[in-house]
């Protein structure tokens, strides 16, 4: 194997730790217990399991290492999109038998038919399962649900330009050939304005987290960035820092070493 695809399961076994919160290991704490390589989950939640070890070396001589890693850089990039709609609210599951106390149901992870895959579980309802690509889709479908039935239009786009509660925000909005904003809504209060760079081989995707009350302010610029190599990703929060005048080459222009990071306690980051 060379450097390359050495670097690339580093990558593919390290996915996301830069990703998971101290909110998430919380949540995972109080919904699950792992004895005698069994996972007892007892609260409603979502999980999520990946190959293990055993499982890439048989997924790469069964497949082929080149569909292997095409297949898992894939399942990488869905994964993020779910994560950020998710805000981290997902836990994994670290053994290959899982146990749903409340229903007595056990399941095997390694009997399923997706290697990467989503387990949504709401207590006293039987679990679903997802592959990666269909959950990001289901949460898509949600989500555009949510801004029709929930929103009323108080945070949407139009044109060129971000209305929040009838007050217009220009200059933000760019929607090119290489460039698209999409907005998404977590809350009548919490929305991202995502932009996704699409001119070469690298894509990139770039989040900004607003919180609104009386203003608005820009919680969080994220950089996700996706390559052959892997996944890259930083994060910088901010404090006080209204969406007033600002525009999009405003906050392109943000740098991610500047040194007014915080931590966002202030905000429901």
């Amino acid at each position: 194997m060379n450097n390359l695809l050495k670097y690339r399961v580093i990558i593919y076994l390290s996915i996301f730790i830069t990703f998971t919160s101290c909110k998430g290991q919380e949540k995972e704490q109080a919904n699950k217990s792992v004895t005698n390589n069994q996972t007892t989950i007892t609260q409603s939640g979502i999980y999520y399991y990946k190959p293990n070890l055993k499982s890439i070396d048989s997924l790469k001589k069964s497949m082929g290492e080149d569909d292997f890693y095409s297949i898992a850089d894939d399942n990488n990039a869905y994964f993020s999109e779910i994560l950020q709609k998710l805000d981290n609210n997902i836990i994994k599951l670290k053994t290959n038998s899982v146990y749903f106390k409340n229903e007595n149901i056990t399941i095997k992870i390694d009997s399923l038919k997706n290697n990467w895959g989503i387990l949504e579980y709401n207590r006293g309802n039987k679990h679903k399962v997802f592959s990666f690509v269909d959950y990001n889709l289901l949460l898509n479908d949600r989500d555009q649900n949510y801004n029709v039935i929930e929103n009323k239009d108080s945070i949407r786009i139009d044109k060129t330009s971000l209305f929040i509660n009838q007050k217009e925000y220009q200059g933000l909005i760019i929607n090119e050939m290489a460039l698209n904003t999409s907005l998404k809504i977590i809350d009548p209060n919490t929305f991202y304005l995502i932009y996704e760079y699409t001119a070469s081989s690298t894509k990139q995707r770039v989040a900004y987290k607003y919180y609104h009350e009386k203003e608005t302010y820009l919680i969080y610029k994220e950089s996700i960035i996706f390559g052959r190599e892997g996944i890259k990703s930083n994060r910088i929060y901010f404090e006080d820092y209204k969406l007033s005048n600002t525009n999009f080459e405003t906050l392109e222009a943000i740098n991610f070493n500047k040194k007014f990071l915080f931590s966002p306690i202030n905000y429901k980051a």
